[in-house]
């Protein structure tokens, strides 16, 4: 089950936690200010296309809502184009991970404890951005 949605004006996107058959969630170019954590009952959902909306996440999210986004089956996330300032620490919670497309936003810094947490990441997608240096220990 797919659902697709763009250019439309939906400023949060968990009028769709009970179809619990989804498996890609496009809300791509839309007004969204958050996610709610309610897509975490979408047990099957695999893809998410959340890129050009307006998502916050805070200077240090680990200590709210979105510590609780757990999609543990999702292997694709793309968030380009919210001006995300850094990658968002719930990524640490989709253990099965491999594409995480960040491009155009303003993230400065990478960080490593984050991205640890994502053993099957093939892709990841940084270009358009602010990085002006790679951590130690980063292999190129």
């Amino acid at each position: 089950a797919v659902v697709s949605t763009q250019s439309g004006h939906y400023g949060r996107a968990d009028s769709f936690y009970f179809l619990l058959k989804l498996r890609t969630l496009n809300f791509a170019k839309n007004k969204l200010t958050r996610i709610s954590t309610k897509l975490s009952n979408l047990s099957r959902l695999r893809e998410v296309y959340l890129d050009e909306n307006t998502l916050q996440f805070g200077s240090d999210d680990s200590n709210n809502e979105y510590d609780k986004l757990k999609l543990r089956k999702l292997f694709s996330i793309s968030l380009g184009g919210n001006s995300l300032h850094r990658i968002p620490d719930c990524v640490s919670h989709f253990h099965h991970l491999r594409d995480l497309i960040l491009p155009h936003n303003d993230i400065t810094t990478l960080d490593l404890g984050t991205l640890q947490q994502c053993p099957h990441l093939i892709v990841l997608e940084l270009s358009y951005n602010r990085i002006s240096s790679i951590p130690a220990g980063t292999r190129p």
